[in-house]
């Protein structure tokens, strides 16, 4: 597991980082044209969407009960992409992305939360029994 933390940290955040900036400077690069500033604006509104993805996850570090975190987590993901098909003007998609989103979301979250669910439930079954009157 130790190996698998090393290559993420070192290795995958990194270049996914200089990637990030490559990308950047391509678009920016290729900005000039007209309908390059469009795909620029479309980049950036994708890689703010991402950035918050990743500080709503951290939502689940934190000591809030868990149907508190789902909902949080569920908003983080489902607004800002709603606020992206608004500035890119496409209004109508609307009911679509929220039904989309709240569908994948539910069949995602559903499993992982049952299988949490078990797991904390075999956990607590297996604490040692401490006497309170020793």
């Amino acid at each position: 597991m130790k190996h698998i933390r090393s290559i993420f940290k070192n290795v995958l955040f990194p270049a996914s980082f200089f990637f990030t900036l490559y990308s950047v400077f391509v678009y920016l690069v290729n900005s000039s044209a007209e309908e390059g500033k469009d795909l620029l604006k479309k980049f950036l509104l994708v890689l703010s969407y991402c950035l918050i993805i990743a500080l709503v996850n951290n939502i689940f570090k934190t000591e809030l009960s868990m149907p508190v975190k789902i909902v949080i987590h569920y908003l983080g993901f489902l607004l800002p992409l709603i606020g992206i098909v608004v500035i890119i003007g496409n209004n109508g998609a609307i009911g679509g992305v929220f039904i989309v989103v709240t569908v994948v979301y539910a069949i995602i979250a559903t499993p992982i939360l049952i299988i949490r669910m078990i797991l904390n439930k075999k956990e607590n079954e297996e604490q040692k029994y401490d006497s309170q009157f020793k």
